[in-house]
């Protein structure tokens, strides 16, 4: 008895914080490889059709994207190892920072109109 399948592979490539292009909100997208796999006896043995897609956090839409593209958006999510990420300019606030198209930061509680 032999026992065969076909069997897929995830693989996170990276992070980015870009538009979804579903949802068209900004927040972070998730570049994965998604690799088919031929099994024999349950051990992956031959790789075939690999497709790539970016997954988005706030709707989980997944958006089919190509090789190129998706090497370009990890590298540009990269950043060097151990290093924290760039702090706000002196004198700026964190609504300064965030991208555009995102609602203005409020403290305080919010009022329920219910």
């Amino acid at each position: 008895m032999i026992l065969f399948g076909l069997r897929a592979k995830r693989r996170r490539l990276g992070t980015v914080f870009t538009e979804c292009p579903q949802c068209h909100r900004a927040c972070s997208q998730v570049i994965a490889r998604s690799q088919r796999w031929f099994t024999l006896f349950f051990i992956p043995v031959i790789p075939f059709a690999a497709t790539y897609l970016t997954v988005c956090s706030m709707c989980s839409g997944a958006t089919k994207v190509d090789r190129d593209r998706a090497e370009h958006l990890s590298a540009l999510g990269a950043q060097p190892a151990g290093q924290p990420p760039a702090a706000p300019a002196p004198g700026s606030s964190a609504a300064d920072t965030m991208p555009p198209g995102y609602p203005p930061m409020h403290g305080g509680a919010v009022a329920d109109d219910a």
